[in-house]
């Protein structure tokens, strides 16, 4: 009797190793994308320090800046820039109060934080959030 597996056999383990690698895939896929959307929310929250930090050490108005280069030099930041960076960031300020956004580079989503006065202890990152 010869020994080894039959057909039937080998298509049930290929089968079940199919289904568990399309399940791993698709849970890397979302802790990726949750991993991408906390960083956006991080750096808008360091943003938002920096800011804060400007503001007192110049005693002047916030800082506006139209790309993460602009945000990095003003703002003393080293936020991802050059090619590879999956996020843009921009600042709109009106004086007193600013906005901050970050835009996905690949699927265009965006979270702001909005600090709409001085006193404002602890404003929240809003997804789908658009600045002025």
């Amino acid at each position: 009797m010869l020994k080894g597996f039959t057909l039937l056999e080998l298509i049930v383990v290929v089968v079940i190793l199919g289904v568990l690698a399309t399940l791993g895939v698709s849970q890397y896929t979302a802790a990726r994308e949750n991993a991408l959307n906390n960083e956006a929310r991080a750096n808008l929250k360091l943003i938002l320090s920096a800011e804060r930090v400007y503001r007192m050490e110049q005693g002047a108005e916030y800082v506006s800046a139209a790309d993460v280069g602009q945000v990095n030099s003003r703002l003393h930041l080293l936020l991802p820039s050059g090619g590879n960076r999956l996020w843009n960031y921009r600042v709109t300020s009106t004086g007193t109060s600013f906005c901050a956004q970050a835009t996905r580079t690949t699927n265009g989503r965006t979270f702001s934080i909005n600090s709409p006065t001085v006193g404002v202890a602890d404003p929240q990152v809003v997804e789908n959030g658009v600045c002025p």
